[in-house]
């Protein structure tokens, strides 16, 4: 008999932690060609500190006295979460900044210390490696730094996941309906948690129940939309279309924002400024030889195409859940749904990084040790090394990567297919009963 190896999902993950912080700071910070210590402002910081925090502060201060709202910054986050960020009126700015700052840090440090010690087998060594890393993160410093909401959003989204699965056989009590409210909670803060509704399925081959539930989620959520009023709806919806036209730079997240940022390299590219080296006669035809529809909508052809490409991975995920419905591919699933989330909904910025490591401490929990017994198994250890060393580039500000990893959606994008070709390749059939699904 063959004698297979196995290495653990940790060990690879530890491996290319080390790898990517070597690459991604000690060489920029100290073995730079200028041979001077290295430490730029890598963060697009806003002075005062909290500057999205203030404008939520702003606006709910002037709703809720009934003032016109009129030429004010409209919030890009639903009306009823309005209703949600209220008890922030209780406090004076600078200290419901502060206060925003430490519940940030106690979901985030909460959420990952609560999975590592009750999710999965016991993997001690999962703790230190998210947790520590995930505190220094660029993700976790722009957050902070803007006073958003996306580390409670999502941890509120896997506390309603752990509730629903475990919660009436562990604490005894009735638990699915407010698992739906917090998650709809999560949902009215940060449109992205939507994605994770499909883990809210214990049989993922009862199909007829799942989509009863996700559409009842889904409607409960459209109708709170519009709990305030049309008017309210409406401002919100325009605030999110003039979002969605804007220019994101290095600093976004999502697929829409890095179509920005190509179409605005193919503009300079043929501006008479970017290429005054180039004389006329050279330029007149450089554009002659490109067709128009490449030169002004090369933004749109690759926001497509990355769209297809993430919605096409993710699909491939969901298709393999429900085929073989074990614990290892619903890990998958949860890591494909926070990826879906950063990509494709919003044009989100960098700051949404910051809830990755929450989602992949249950990630290496859950996920099983790569077996080289078999080519299948070689191939998920190569996906699985691609996976890890991309997350780990996010961790870094764009700052101290290279040019070509410095907007991070390609890398997310690559992350999303390691995920899809991981699930694709699984080999385990569980049943429901068994899986805990």
């Amino acid at each position: 008999m063959r004698c297979t190896r196995n290495i653990s999902q940790i060990s690879v993950y530890a491996g290319c932690l080390f790898f990517a912080f070597f690459l991604f700071f000690i060489v920029p910070v100290f073995m730079n060609s200028q041979r001077e210590m290295f430490f730029p402002r890598y963060l697009p910081a806003i002075t005062p500190i909290g500057g999205d925090y203030r404008i939520v502060f702003n606006f709910i201060s002037k709703w809720i006295a009934g003032e016109n709202l009129t030429g004010l910054r409209a919030l890009n986050c639903p009306p009823f979460s309005w209703l949600i960020y209220l008890p922030m009126l209780l406090v004076s700015l600078q200290t419901g900044y502060v206060l925003c700052v430490c519940l940030t840090l106690i979901c985030f440090t909460g959420v990952i210390v609560w999975t590592a010690r009750h999710s999965g087998e016991n993997k001690k060594e999962a703790l230190p490696l998210v947790l520590i890393p995930g505190l220094m993160s660029y993700g976790l410093q722009f957050e902070l730094e803007r006073g958003q909401f996306n580390v409670v959003a999502i941890a509120l989204t896997v506390v309603s996941i752990a509730m629903y699965h475990v919660g009436s056989e562990k604490w005894r009590i009735p638990t699915t309906w407010l698992s739906f409210f917090l998650f709809s909670c999560a949902i009215q803060m940060k449109l992205f948690p939507a994605c994770f509704v499909f883990l809210f399925t214990r049989d993922a081959r009862a199909w007829r129940r799942n989509i009863v539930r996700w559409g009842g989620l889904g409607c409960a959520n459209i109708a709170l939309l519009l709990a305030l009023g049309w008017d309210n709806f409406m401002r919100f919806w325009s605030s999110l279309k003039c979002l969605q036209g804007s220019y994101a730079g290095r600093a976004g997240v999502s697929i829409q924002s890095f179509a920005g940022l190509v179409q605005k390299m193919v503009d300079d590219s043929f501006s008479t400024v970017s290429l005054a080296g180039v004389n006329a006669d050279g330029l007149d035809v450089a554009r002659s030889w490109v067709p128009n529809v490449l030169r002004y909508h090369f933004g749109d052809i690759v926001c497509a195409v990355g769209m297809l490409l993430a919605i096409g991975c993710f699909a491939i995920i969901l298709l393999v859940a429900w085929q073989k419905n074990n614990r290892r591919i619903w890990a998958l699933l949860m890591m494909g749904c926070v990826l879906i989330g950063l990509l494709v909904l919003g044009n989100s910025y960098a700051y949404r990084l910051s809830v990755l490591p929450m989602v992949l401490v249950w990630f290496l929990k859950e996920s099983d040790d790569f077996r080289l017994g078999s080519w299948r198994e070689r191939l998920r250890l190569c996906l699985g090394i691609l996976f890890y060393f991309g997350y780990c580039a996010c961790l870094f500000p764009y700052a101290y990567v290279p040019v070509f990893l410095q907007s991070t959606v390609p890398v997310l994008l690559i992350m999303l297919i390691a995920v899809a070709g991981m699930a694709a390749l699984d080999e385990n059939t569980v049943p429901a009963s068994e899986s805990g699904s």
